[in-house]
C-alpha cells in the first residue's frame, strides 16, 4: 500500500458511529435509499414462490410438474445456502468503490440477463434452459442480496437501527402486498412480461442503491479494521493496537494486535472486565508471511484466578497473507468457509436471536396452509373465490404491518426492542385463538377474516420492526457484517423449510374428511396451537438476550 493511501486510514468505533464506511452521513433519504433494495426484493420473492414456480412448473413440465417445481425449488433452496458464503466473500473485498457496491452492480446485471433469459426459455417451453437461468438467476440474486444486508449494518449507527427495521419492514411488506396485488388482478396474464418486470426493478435499484451507499474504498477498511474490533491507533511498528477503555465500556470482545518484526511487544493488553478474550488470526495485503515467525506478543496478563478461556480459537492474533482475484476479491481459507455455517458458543446474544428468529418464522411459516384452510374450514371451494380471499385478505395483513411498522420501529430506540417483540407475539396468540373459537359458531367464517387479518397485520409490523434492529444490536463484527447477516437469513430460510412440513405432518395425524378430499378442522385447531407455542418460544428466547436496546 502507498503511503498517501495509508494516511488517510481513520479509527473510530463502528458501535456508535457508521462513519469508517461510509464518505458522508447517513439520513434518512439516504438510509431509505439503501433499504429500498427489499421492496423489489419481497416483491420477487413472493411472485416467484407463490405464482411464477407453481405456474411454470405446470406449463414448461406438463406430465412431470411434480418433478419441475421440486426441481427448482432446491434450486432455490441451494442457492440461498450460498447466502453466508456470499457475505464473507464481500466482507473481505477491497475494491476502489467499497466492499458492496461492486456486487450489487455484478449481481444485478447478471440477474437481469437471467431474468431475460427465463423469459425466453419460459415462451419457448425449454425445460433445460429454463432450470440454467434459473440456477444462475438465483446465485446471481443471492449475491446482491447479501451485499445489500452487509450495507444495512455498514451505514446505520446505534441510534438508527430501530427506524432501519422499521423501514425495511415497509419495504418488504410493500413489495409483498404488490405481488399479491398482482395475483389478484392479473393472475391470468401471460407469466413471461413478469420476467421483464424482475429486470427492470433490479436495474433501478442497483442504481439507487449505488447512488445512495457511498462506501469507503474496501483497502481502507481491512488496513485499519481487524476481525473482531474497531482500533483507534497505531503502534510504531504500524501493527493495530486496541482500544481498551472502548472494549471495556461496551463490553465487547477484545482483539489484542501486538508485537514487533525485531523484537518482541513492551507493550501489555489488560483482558475485558468479563475475563473474555478473543483473538484471531487478520489478514494483511502488505504483510510478508515468511516473516511471522518473528511476531511476539510479550505480555498478557492472566485474569486474576488464573484461568485462560478457551474457544476452540487461536490465541496469538498475527497477520497472514491474503490472495486476492483481480487484486479485489479474496480466496477464502477452508476455515473461514467453514466459520460461515458454523455456530460460535461465545457469540452468544447473536445466537439467541437466530434461534428466536427461527422459531418465529417457523410460527408464521403456517401461512402455507391458508388455501387449504379456506378449503376445510371457511368451505370455500371454488378456485377463483379462494383466490380472491387470498388476495383481499394479504392486502389487509401486509398493509396493517406496513403501516405499524416504521412509528413501532421508532419506538424501540425509546422503551427497547422486548416489549415491542413481546407485545406483537400476544396479539398474534390472540389471533390464533380467535381463529379456533370462530370454528364453533354458527356464523360464516369469512365474516371474522379481515378483523383477525387486520390483527396479524399489526402483529407483523411489530415484530417486523424489531427483527432487524435485534441482529444489529447484537452483531459479533460489524467488519463481517455480511456473513452475519448471511446467517440471520439463513435461519429464517430454514424455518421456512422445517415449518410447512410439520404442520402438514400435523393435519395428516388430524385425518381427513369423509369424501378424502381436505383435511379434519381439529387438525387446523392442533397447527394454531403449535403455532403459538413456536412464537411463545421465540418470545422466550428474545428475554435472554443481553445486549439489545
Amino acid at each position: 500500500m502507498s503511503e498517501k493511501k495509508k494516511d488517510s486510514m481513520t479509527y473510530g468505533t463502528l458501535r456508535d458511529v457508521a462513519d469508517e464506511f461510509q464518505t458522508h452521513e447517513t439520513g434518512f433519504f439516504r438510509l431509505l435509499s439503501i433499504i429500498s433494495w427489499f421492496l423489489p426484493f419481497g416483491f420477487m420473492n413472493s411472485m416467484i414462490a407463490l405464482y411464477v414456480l407453481p405456474k411454470e412448473s405446470v406449463a414448461i413440465f406438463g406430465q412431470d410438474a411434480t418433478w419441475g417445481a421440486s426441481i427448482m425449488y432446491i434450486i432455490i433452496g441451494g442457492c440461498m445456502v450460498s447466502g453466508p458464503l456470499w457475505g464473507k466473500i464481500s466482507d473481505e473485498s477491497t475494491f476502489e468503490m467499497g466492499r458492496r457496491r461492486p456486487y450489487v452492480i455484478i449481481g444485478s446485471l447478471i440477474c437481469a440477463f437471467a431474468f431475460i433469459g427465463l423469459s425466453w426459455a419460459s415462451q419457448m417451453k425449454h425445460a433445460f434452459m429454463y432450470i440454467i437461468f434459473l440456477l444462475i438467476g438465483m446465485i446471481s440474486l443471492q449475491m446482491v442480496s447479501n451485499a445489500q444486508h452487509g450495507l444495512i449494518p455498514d451505514f446505520v449507527p446505534t441510534q438508527k437501527q430501530g427506524e432501519a427495521g422499521g423501514l425495511l419492514g415497509i419495504c418488504e411488506c410493500i413489495g409483498a402486498t404488490s405481488a399479491f396485488i398482482y395475483i389478484w388482478t392479473s393472475g391470468d396474464s401471460n407469466v413471461e412480461m413478469v420476467y421483464i418486470y424482475f429486470a427492470i426493478i433490479t436495474m433501478i435499484s442497483m442504481f439507487t442503491t449505488c447512488v445512495a451507499a457511498n462506501e469507503k474504498p474496501g483497502y481502507l477498511l481491512h488496513d485499519s479494521v481487524g476481525l473482531n474490533e474497531i482500533t483507534k491507533g497505531m503502534s510504531s511498528n504500524g501493527l493495530i493496537l486496541p482500544d481498551v477503555t472502548e472494549i471495556a465500556n461496551q463490553k465487547m470482545e477484545s482483539v489484542i494486535r501486538g508485537g514487533s518484526k525485531s523484537g518482541s511487544s513492551s507493550r501489555s493488553v489488560p483482558f475485558p472486565d468479563d475475563g473474555s478474550l478473543r483473538i484471531n488470526t487478520y489478514y494483511s495485503r502488505d504483510f510478508d508471511e515468511s516473516e511471522s515467525t518473528n511476531i511476539t506478543i510479550d505480555s498478557v496478563p492472566l485474569p486474576d484466578d488464573g484461568s485462560l478461556p478457551i474457544n476452540g480459537k487461536k490465541f496469538i492474533d498475527v497477520p497472514v497473507t491474503r490472495q486476492y482475484i483481480f487484486g479485489s476479491i479474496p480466496i477464502l481459507r477452508w476455515n473461514e468457509i467453514s466459520d460461515c455455517y458454523g455456530i460460535d458458543t461465545t457469540e452468544v446474544d447473536f445466537n439467541y436471536v437466530l434461534l428466536a428468529r427461527f422459531f418465529y418464522n417457523v410460527a408464521i411459516s403456517s401461512s402455507t396452509l391458508y388455501l387449504f384452510w379456506l378449503r376445510d374450514a371457511a368451505h370455500v371451494h371454488e378456485e377463483r373465490l379462494q383466490l380472491h380471499v387470498l388476495g383481499e385478505t394479504a392486502v389487509v395483513t401486509q398493509g396493517c404491518a406496513a403501516f405499524f411498522s416504521f412509528p413501532f420501529g421508532l419506538l424501540s430506540n425509546v422503551i427497547g426492542r422486548k416489549p415491542i417483540f413481546y407485545l406483537g407475539v400476544v396479539i398474534l396468540n390472540m389471533t390464533l385463538l380467535a381463529n379456533i373459537l370462530i370454528q364453533f359458531t354458527q356464523e360464516n367464517v369469512l365474516t371474522y377474516m379481515i378483523p383477525i387479518c387486520a390483527a396479524k397485520g399489526i402483529s407483523s409490523g411489530l415484530l417486523l420492526s424489531v427483527d432487524t434492529a435485534l441482529v444489529l444490536d447484537v452483531l459479533p463484527s460489524k467488519h463481517e457484517a455480511a456473513k452475519y447477516m448471511g446467517k440471520w437469513s439463513l435461519s429464517s430460510f430454514t424455518a421456512v423449510l422445517v415449518g410447512p412440513a410439520f404442520y402438514f405432518a400435523i393435519l395428516n395425524i388430524g385425518g381427513r374428511v369423509e369424501h378424502g378430499i381436505g383435511y379434519d378442522v381439529y387438525g387446523y385447531h392442533a397447527v394454531f396451537i403449535c403455532v403459538g407455542i413456536f412464537s411463545t418460544a421465540s418470545a422466550i428466547v428474545v428475554s435472554k438476550i443481553v445486549s439489545c436496546v
